[in-house]
């Protein structure tokens, strides 16, 4: 069996951002303009304060940042398969799903009643 792993996916963790469908568009969230794989966070500042040293705007770096209307298919395509594929390849491979509850960690990795799954696709 032939490593299925290249030089460009040996990349070590990969991090990959879903963002969950929502009624109503967070203000304080966009992607970047330059670079679709940055997602910029606005903290609105508090002018009754008279002196606020914080920090306001954070940008976070991905290898994909995956859309709303993303499908589980296309979501198993880039993360779950080449996993599976590289496992299979004896290389050890994990895909883990961290957010905070109710942000669709879950449905992402099973699919939810009556869909594909992340970790039971064929």
């Amino acid at each position: 069996m032939s490593a299925i792993k290249t030089d460009e996916d040996n990349k070590g963790v990969q991090v990959y951002l879903r963002i969950r469908p929502s009624k109503k568009r967070s203000r304080f969230i966009s992607r970047d303009e330059f670079d679709e794989k940055i997602l910029n966070f606005k903290v609105p500042k508090d002018e009754k304060l008279i002196i606020n040293n914080s920090r306001t705007s954070y940008s976070f770096h991905f290898n994909d940042i995956f859309n709303e209307d993303i499908t589980q298919d296309n979501v198993f395509q880039i993360v779950g398969k080449p996993a599976v594929l590289n496992a299979l390849a004896g290389f050890n491979s994990t895909v883990f799903a961290y957010g905070q509850t109710g942000s669709g960690k879950t449905f992402t990795i099973t699919g939810g009643a009556g869909k594909s799954h992340i970790c039971f696709q064929r």
